[in-house]
């Protein structure tokens, strides 16, 4: 069950990716530069947080770098 909630948040995260590429969404942001790749930036930074987490916490004797290659 812990490791079931370990993934929960990341599988939850990539249906939210998902369901907001399928919107279409007008932000007021068109004179920030390179918004599209920075907000693709941020989100998959995120999703990127999410399975280091989860990782981390499934395969605890992984540590850091275990986390660090899930997040890359």
């Amino acid at each position: 069950m812990r490791i079931a909630l370990a993934w929960l948040p990341a599988a939850l995260y990539i249906i939210l990716i998902w369901w907001l590429s399928s919107q279409q969404i007008d932000l007021p942001l068109s004179r920030i530069p390179f918004r599209d790749k920075g907000l693709h930036f941020i989100e998959f930074g995120v999703l990127g947080a999410c399975f280091a987490e989860a990782v981390w916490i499934t395969w605890p004797g992984r540590g850091v770098r275990g986390a660090l290659i899930a997040w890359l």
